[in-house]
């Protein structure tokens, strides 16, 4: 699994602690802290127990937001693109809503209800997204 790397050296810095103190700490090898430090990967053990030497909790250490999953999306472009559409639809909504007085009664029941379902929709869709992104649970 991934972790932050970033946050993981500059914690370890921080205390003024050496990547062998560190590993030591830890119970792991000093390759392992290397590791850690330079490419992000670790077992599930050293996330464990780097999580209690650095007294940060294990999700604060992984950074899920930045890595790309199997498909190569990463939960930000996800979560931008999500924004992007809400956006399109809003700007939608205001357009119906400025040229309302010329649709017919008709025209706009169709418009409203086309937008309420797409609403509707992406709301589902983002509500899918981050909760197989485990951005929430159930």
């Amino acid at each position: 699994m991934k972790i932050d790397k970033v946050l993981l050296k500059s914690s370890r810095e921080t205390r003024n602690w050496t990547q062998q103190v560190v590993a030591q700490m830890c119970n792991v090898s000093l390759r392992t802290i290397q590791r850690a430090e330079s490419t992000g990967d670790v077992s599930m053990d050293t996330l464990d127990a780097l999580s209690a030497v650095f007294e940060i909790p294990s999700q604060q250490l992984l950074c899920s937001a930045k890595v790309p999953d199997k498909d190569g999306i990463t939960s930000a472009q996800i979560s931008a693109a999500l924004k992007v559409l809400l956006l399109a639809q809003l700007s939608t909504f205001a357009v119906v809503f400025w040229v309302a007085d010329k649709l017919t009664p008709l025209q706009l029941q169709v418009c409203t209800a086309v937008i309420s379902l797409s609403f509707v929709f992406s709301f589902v869709l983002i509500g899918t997204v981050a909760y197989r992104k485990g951005m929430i649970s159930s």
